[in-house]
């Protein structure tokens, strides 16, 4: 809607109301305006903008975008500002909300205090300033909102990551407050998806994908994969592939001479890439299964780089997170990996392991669960290492992930509350 501003109080909640008619004017152009009839326009659920700051009255406008799948967005963004956020339409109590709009005052629902967020300001403002360090952000974090991270909601979360974007052209200052940034950023939003408004915010992240950045510290680059992992579960499948382009030349070496002006990645951040590879569930069989066996044939998976086979577990097990069971490779390839990996069950190394686990989980589905025969000697090989028996109950008993296997799998337990969602 070229042209038009619409002023918001972000402390409160505040609505878009919208209507619609079977009969629309036969000149009918965008922002146009019109003789508002109750007859002949009706009224849909109100676009809903939930409280998000103790302060900050905006002039936003309202623009769409139609996206490649079909799917329609609706945003309210700022008038020369960085706020911006997707609008959806309130389903719940939307005709008590209608009827009551004009009278009812907008109910607060703000997690973190007005005064809480000048302490937040204060404390970033410390930080760019060089009087406090950037690696005791969170700590302070913690102690202004009066609970330790892993107490943080979903909804919290989300409020301090659009605090924290609002300020980026201040975190990009330095390779120190990008690193901050990046596990800001990372950090309230994983793991990407889940609370209204995320793909606005995934977006937003995206657009820093194809910057150049131009610095050598490996704790500047494990944090930026750190960052995308974390994030995973909301990038689509194009997006996933996107990722791991960029990362197969580092994890995959070829006979090639390294350019002596490229990167030297250090082992801590293959680690971290080795752990954002196992989290793209979405990717294509194809590709899952052209990885896998270069992982699971690749001499380094049994020695430097062991965490491989935490991906090859992930790329291969029976049992998906949060992609569709489509994205699953097939029984025969699962078995022909358990094959390969119980000829290479070497005492102590706990990755394989996992990876043994995860392939050999049973599901109940006889279509998607290893062979028998190759799962009683994933036990076998258990005992005889006297792995616990929590470990090894997943070969034992059907039973979906639980929160705690989840936390495992991505190195980090999930904002309280969340549940996770599988793709359908």
């Amino acid at each position: 809607m070229a042209d038009k501003t619409f002023g918001i109080d972000l402390s409160r909640d505040s609505a878009f109301y919208l209507f619609y008619t079977p009969a629309p004017p036969k000149a009918e152009e965008p922002g146009r305006l019109i003789r508002f009839n109750s007859k002949k326009y009706l009224p849909l659920p109100p676009c809903i903008v939930k409280a998000r700051t103790g302060k900050g009255e905006k002039q936003v406008e309202i623009y769409a975008r139609l996206r490649e799948t079909g799917y329609l967005q609706v945003f309210c963004e700022e008038t020369g500002g960085n706020f911006s956020q997707e609008l959806r339409f309130d389903l719940g109590d939307s005709e008590k909300s209608s009827k009551g709009a004009a009278e009812a005052p907008a109910k607060r629902r703000v997690p973190i205090t007005s005064a809480q967020l000048k302490q937040i300001s204060k404390l970033l403002d410390q930080a760019f300033a060089g009087s406090t360090e950037f690696n005791s952000v969170f700590k302070g974090l913690e102690e202004i909102l009066g609970s330790p991270r892993s107490n943080w909601d979903a909804e919290m979360l989300r409020q301090l990551f659009d605090l924290f974007a609002e300020r980026e052209s201040e975190f990009r200052t330095s390779q120190g407050s990008l690193i901050l940034w990046f596990r800001l950023l990372g950090f309230c939003l994983r793991p990407g998806y889940g609370v209204t408004g995320d793909v606005a915010r995934v977006d937003h992240i995206w657009q820093m994908v194809d910057e150049g950045f131009t610095y050598d510290n490996p704790e500047f680059w494990s944090d930026w994969w750190v960052m995308w992992k974390r994030i995973a579960p909301g990038l689509s499948i194009e997006r996933q592939e996107t990722i791991k382009c960029r990362i197969e030349p580092i994890l995959f070496q070829t006979n090639r001479r390294r350019d002596k002006k490229e990167r030297e990645v250090g082992q801590h951040e293959r680690n971290q890439i080795w752990r954002l590879l196992g989290h793209l569930e979405r990717l294509p069989v194809a590709e899952k299964e052209r990885i896998g066996w270069w992982i699971a044939k690749a001499p380094p998976s049994y020695g430097v780089d062991s965490i491989a086979l935490h991906a090859l577990g992930r790329i291969g097990a029976r049992e998906l997170a949060y992609a569709p069971d489509s994205a699953m490779v097939p029984q025969t390839t699962a078995n022909a990996w358990a094959e390969h990996l119980l000829k290479k069950a070497i005492p102590g190394n706990s990755y394989l392991d996992s990876a043994l686990r995860e392939i050999g989980r049973k599901t109940g589905d006889r279509l998607v669960q290893i062979d028998d025969l190759l799962r009683k000697s994933i036990l076998d090989v258990f005992k005889k290492k006297l792995r616990k028996k929590a470990f090894i109950q997943p070969l034992l008993k059907a039973a979906q992930l639980e929160d705690k296997e989840l936390a495992e799998m991505i190195g980090e337990a999930l904002p309280s509350g969340f549940v996770w969602v599988k793709d359908s």
